[in-house]
């Protein structure tokens, strides 16, 4: 199972790399692109994946698989955000939908 899932974990994590680059790349001012990298790689990347690593631990001692299930709510948690993604980056300069596309 674990040989199954990991590739299709590998395949996520670099579309979420790949899109935060985008978004990066589209809102930030390029003289502040290596700062906002930094601030990515260290926000998101590092502290949330240390955080949820010291958390899961224990919730999933206490609770067993049902810790997955608070996972899963953390991900529903984050699709009002993305859901308002698509169109505010369609009308950034540099997209189809932008002036200059």
């Amino acid at each position: 199972m674990l040989a199954a899932a990991q590739p299709l974990h590998g395949l996520t994590f670099a579309l979420l790399h790949l899109a935060s680059m985008r978004v990066t790349v589209l809102v930030v001012p390029s003289r502040l692109a290596a700062t906002a990298q930094s601030v990515y790689g260290t926000l998101s990347v590092g502290l949330a994946t240390a955080l949820l690593t010291l958390v899961s631990g224990p919730l999933y001692q206490q609770i067993g698989a049902r810790a997955l299930l608070i996972m899963a709510a953390l991900c529903l948690a984050a699709l009002p955000m993305c859901a308002g993604l698509p169109a505010s980056l369609m009308d950034l300069p540099g997209t189809r939908g932008g002036h200059d596309a």
